[in-house]
């Protein structure tokens, strides 16, 4: 797993961490989706890093 990967993958776990954290469920839902996207960069990455070779 590449450095980049393991960095958006990290980003997630603290977005996820705040989430928990969370004063009310509208913020709460805000590090969610946070968290949703840095997960989604991890994938995209890896997926482009296997097109790679």
């Amino acid at each position: 797993m590449s450095d980049k990967i393991r960095q958006y993958l990290r980003q997630a776990e603290e977005a996820e961490r705040m989430a928990q954290g969370a004063a009310d469920e509208e913020e709460r839902a805000a590090f969610e989706r946070i968290a949703a996207l840095w997960r989604d960069m991890a994938e995209t990455r890896r997926h482009l890093k296997t097109q790679e070779g």
